[in-house]
């Protein structure tokens, strides 16, 4: 067959080859584009085409080869040749158009899009092969080709320009309607049909061959290693898509990633597919799927361009990097330049010729053409679709997709039935849609019904509800109407979370940090702040939600717990401090100390009121408490400069000093004390009454005498129990005797507990002696405590103890007893049967018991007659109820008992009341009888007591007579009793047997013996 004949059939078909690729690029954009714009796409793609005809028969061709028109010139069998190349570069041109179609998919106008066809056909694409290829006819003018550039079958003549002109027009109209969100992140937009988009590209890959092959005749021996490097770059660079495709999509393999990856590879072969051998072939296409792949990711992402096919990264980028891998294929000899280094930088010259020619014919194109009309279509027509809003034609399911968005945009009554008539799919999905309708209006009604179930538990709910958006505005917010008017709520709900609510620091970065990481966040209090200026503290409780998989915002609660956290701060302070003072308890002092302690020397004063449980008790707790303020306050006063004062305890107090400057030596601290005790002792005013106190102080220091916080308390304890039994109203600094004082007094304590228990006690008798020092009137009973460990311990030391302890009433019954058994067991005469027994009854046991009828039960009960019983009763029952006392004594006296006043002396409560009270006898207090010798004040006391007396009617008793003198002078004054040493010693009951045996016979020796 003839070789020129097999070029022309050849060329011939492909051709076809090449003019089918529009189908393929139909499909391929219709796939990847949505329905409602499936017929724009299809019509611009068969538009193009027959506007790139008119275009380059009319002017691109000429232009490119310098032929003049085709109309006239092309013509006759001896053109044959030259009619094959124009249909051959007639299909090039239109796939330089086609290219552009996809890459403004959706959103440029009809009418613009066939405007820049037209001079893409008429003037780009043929200046681009003008400049490459016009040599190949003889016609002059490739200059890029006369300096060595090369592009076998169009990487740049053809991809390069419909990839520039597709940049140029995607920054001129811009993305989509949707494509990004407000912050620039992408929203995904998938194609409809992904299997039309795969029929297409296999098209594209069929005609791929006849794009390559078309350039090389059938016979040459280049043709089919063509082919089948054609072959090898689109399948390589369909695995790259696949690869790169899915790791840029987390393992989802994307039908879009092997469609950019195949066609990336094969148009990265074009320029150098007849140099390259089939594996260098694979590598480049490979490459090139790559390129497209993660370049179209790059331009969406990064640089937010919108293609919808990834024309720009297939064509454009894929293009480039197959013109510029020329200069690496084959040997150097093969390159027009002779060497790869020159080759490059002419490759590369010639791909920035033909971008820069080409973008920019295309861009200043459509600017000049945007001001002449809009080449972009609307917002709204985008949402609507190009099929219904530039075509007027749907498809199928377009008119039941157009009522929906009626329904949605509310363009219709709400929720209306669709009404479409068409084929029976159209009609299927309408009914569809219709009972899915129905149903929405159902869900609608019960998400109604919600809603104002919602409402109205929200304005019930104790707990307010709020949501924000993403950025944390409030969208919600239910506030109680009666905390906040309607107006107010409208402007809170215009702020922003951090804006509304008022955190601490350690609060807000907590709560910052779960918000930045989208995480819940559980019972954080904050202040909440009222239009009104009220703040109210809440417990804030929030969770994050999302909306289509996004983060949308966060939803809570509010809780009001300003109630509950002010009574949690009041239960905390109560708990550290006194309800009626205000003072520092003892919780706070322990914890205070500990913290001064380990900071600076300190000094302890413990500080207890004296006389104040009189006061509290005969005026009533009210005075007692108006007495603790007054005397809270001048403790305060005095140490508010280098102290702190704590009560800790009802008349208890405890100072902490810091021995700084103003207390540098022990001596500073104990003058500070005095006048401390001076400030206390000042009268208190209550009304008409003048109330006086005394108080004592016990110090400790630290860190001589202890760095402990309770040992130290515990040393100003035992410091205070010194000074108060020292005689009270004094200041006493820590001793170490002091601790062993202490530690024998609880031993003491502890043995006094069960010393009635197990018989430790027992009674002496003293005899009472009349005036003329012979003749016995009677005993008194005196207790005596002997113990294993502690030996005898005298009653002045057990005595206050017992009354301290409680003890008191049940030791005094078991004086009281034992005296009135023994006395009733003494033998019977008549000297014996007018001896008496005196029994001491404490304060406590005459106030604490009902002292008459114990009187009475117990002589019932041991048979001792009345009247030889006498009882001795303290001076400070005088200072007590003394109406109630005086019932008392003469219920006493009426049963025959006899009533004296122990220790009587001259104050005023022992003489004040004196007449009033029913008694018989006065003992004067030893006191005077010892010092009768010496001090003429004593004798006039002593005397003056025995006369008024004796002139109100009582029998006197001197106790503590121990010389003669003594004797003689109360003898004098006709003192009518007497005992002491001097008569004899208190002695045990076999002593006082034996002597009151010995009465009858002779009383001096009676009395001799015994002394």
């Amino acid at each position: 067959m003839d070789t020129l004949l097999i070029d022309r059939v050849w060329l011939f078909l492909a051709t076809i080859l090449v003019l089918s690729m529009q189908a393929g690029f139909l499909l391929l954009e219709a796939g990847r584009v949505r329905s409602k714009n499936t017929i724009s796409v299809a019509q611009k793609n068969i538009s193009d085409l027959t506007v790139s005809w008119a275009a380059f028969f009319l002017v691109g061709y000429w232009l490119m080869y310098g032929h003049g028109v085709p109309a006239t010139d092309l013509s006759g069998d001896e053109r044959s040749n030259d009619i094959l190349r124009f249909l051959y570069q007639l299909g090039f041109c239109a796939t330089a158009a086609s290219i552009v179609s996809g890459a403004v998919a959706e959103r440029m106008k009809f009418v613009a899009y066939l405007i820049l066809a037209g001079v893409t056909a008429s003037l780009i694409y043929p200046l681009a092969g003008r400049w490459v290829w016009s040599d190949l006819s003889g016609s002059g003018g490739a200059w890029l080709a006369q300096i060595g550039f090369y592009d076998f079958a169009g990487a740049t003549v053809v991809h390069g320009v419909g990839g520039s002109v597709a940049l140029a027009a995607v920054l001129i109209i811009g993305p989509r309607h949707g494509r990004f969100d407000e912050k620039g992140q992408v929203r995904p937009i998938s194609g409809h049909n992904s299997v039309l988009s795969l029929q297409g590209v296999l098209i594209l890959f069929v005609g791929w061959f006849g794009f390559n092959g078309g350039s090389v005749s059938p016979a040459d021996h280049q043709f089919a290693s063509v082919m089948l490097a054609t072959a090898s770059a689109g399948c390589f660079g369909a695995l790259a898509g696949i690869i790169s495709g899915s790791w840029l999509d987390q393992g989802i393999y994307n039908p879009s990633r092997i469609s950019s990856g195949l066609l990336g590879g094969l148009v990265a072969i074009t320029a150098s597919v007849n140099l390259v051998s089939v594996a260098e072939a694979g590598v480049i296409g490979l490459l090139g799927g790559l390129i497209a792949t993660l370049g179209s990711e790059l331009l969406l992402r990064r640089c937010k361009i919108d293609d919808p096919i990834d024309a720009i990264a297939t064509h454009g980028l894929a293009g480039l990097f197959g013109t510029l891998v020329v200069a690496f294929v084959s040997m150097p000899t093969a390159l027009p330049t002779g060497g790869r280094a020159e080759q490059f930088v002419v490759q590369a010259i010639g791909a920035a010729a033909i971008f820069t020619m080409a973008f920019s014919v295309a861009f200043f194109t459509l600017k000049l053409l945007s001001m002449l009309m809009s080449v972009k279509v609307s917002a709204e027509q985008q949402k609507l679709g190009l099929n219904t809003t530039e075509h007027g034609e749907a498809i199928g399911t377009d008119r039941v997709t157009r009522a929906l968005e009626d329904q949605l945009f509310e363009k219709s009554s709400p929720l209306s039935s669709f009404e479409i008539e068409g084929d029976g799919e159209t009609e299927e999905l309408a009914a569809a849609m219709n009972q899915l309708l129905d149903r929405h209006e159902q869900a609608r009604q019960i998400i109604a019904e919600s809603q104002i179930r919602f409402e109205q538990f929200a304005r019930t709910a104790s707990d307010w509800l709020w949501e924000t958006d993403a950025s944390l505005k409030f969208r919600y917010l239910s506030v109680e109407s009666d905390i906040v008017a309607q107006s107010d709520l409208v402007r809170m709900k215009n702020q922003y979370l951090h804006g509304l609510l008022k955190w601490d620091e350690n609060e807000f970065d907590s709560v910052n940090e779960l918000i930045e990481k989208r995480l819940p966040f559980d019972s954080h209090d904050a202040e909440l702040l009222l239009p009104n200026g009220d703040r109210r503290l809440v417990d804030v409780r929030g969770i994050p939600f999302q909306e289509n998989e996004i983060f949308a915002g966060y939803r809570g609660t509010f809780q009001d717990v300003t109630e509950r956290r002010n009574a949690e701060k009041r239960a905390i302070y109560l708990s550290h401090h006194d309800a009626l003072t205000g003072l520092a308890n003892r919780r706070a002092l322990v914890m205070d100390l500990e913290k001064t302690l380990s900071r600076e020397p300190a000094a302890i004063a413990a500080v207890d009121l004296d006389g104040f449980k009189a006061v509290n008790d005969t005026y009533g707790h009210s005075v007692g408490d108006q007495l603790l303020l007054e005397v809270a306050k001048r403790l305060r006063a005095s140490v508010a400069k280098f102290g702190s004062v704590y009560r800790t305890g009802g008349d208890e107090f405890v100072l902490v000093l810091r021995r700084d400057a103003n207390i540098p030596n022990q001596k500073t601290l104990v003058d500070g004390c005095e006048k401390l005790i001076a400030r206390l002792s000042l009268p208190f005013h209550d009304k008409e009454r003048e109330l006086r106190l005394g108080a004592s102080v016990g110090v400790s220091l630290a860190p001589e005498h202890s760095r402990d916080a309770d040992e130290l308390m515990h040393l100003a304890d035992l410091a205070l129990y010194k000074a108060k039994s020292e005689g009270k109203g004094c200041v006493r600094v820590f001793e170490t005797y002091m601790d062993n004082d202490a530690q024998h007094k609880v031993a003491m304590e502890t043995a006094l507990r069960t010393a009635l228990y197990n018989n430790e006690f027992e009674l002496h008798y003293q005899p009472q002696y009349n005036n003329d020092a012979k003749t016995i009137k009677g005993f008194e009973a005196l207790l005596r405590w002997n113990n294993d460990q502690l030996g005898s311990v005298p009653p002045r030391t057990f005595i206050p103890m017992a009354e301290r302890l409680g003890l008191m009433v049940p030791i005094g019954d078991f004086v009281l007893r034992s005296a009135c058994q023994f006395a009733a067991t003494w033998p019977a005469s008549d000297r014996r049967s007018a001896l008496t027994i005196a029994v001491n009854i404490s304060s406590v046991q005459f106030n604490q018991s009902d002292i008459a009828s114990k009187v009475s039960q117990m002589l019932d009960e041991t048979g001792l007659a009345p009247e030889r019983l006498e009882l001795e009763i303290q001076k400070d029952i005088l200072i007590e109820n003394l109406p109630s006392v005086v019932r008392t004594l003469s219920t006493l006296r009426s049963f025959g008992v006899s009533v004296a006043i122990d220790n009587f002396g001259v104050d005023y409560s022992s003489l004040r009341h004196l007449k009033e009270l029913p008694i018989d006898r006065l003992k004067i207090d030893r006191y005077f009888v010892r010092t009768l010798e010496d001090s003429k004040r004593s004798r006039e006391v002593t005397h003056s007591i025995i006369m008024l007396a004796h002139k109100l009617g009582y029998v006197v008793t001197a106790e503590g007579v121990e010389r003669k003198q003594q004797s003689d002078i109360l003898k004098s004054w006709n003192c009518d009793t007497m005992q002491g040493y001097l008569f004899a010693q208190p002695m045990n009951t076999s002593q006082v047997m034996d002597m009151l045996q010995r009465i009858p016979d002779d009383y001096d020796n009676l009395r001799s013996d015994a002394a």
